[in-house]
């Protein structure tokens, strides 16, 4: 079961940084008078036009 986990973890840090890397997601912070506050937005145009050149 450790491996199991071990493995989905691993390939959600590998996912995410590939999606970092390619642009799929941003991240954006900002400080507000009540703490912070970030934001992750998820470019699914992006992820479509990489995965239909991929599939070209």
């Amino acid at each position: 079961m450790k491996v199991i986990l071990s493995i989905i973890v691993i390939l959600a840090i590998v996912i995410g940084a590939v999606g970092f890397f390619r642009g799929w997601f941003t991240l954006t912070s900002q400080s507000e008078e009540s703490g912070r506050s970030a934001t992750l937005k998820i470019d699914t145009g992006k992820i479509e036009s990489d995965k239909d050149r991929i599939m070209d």
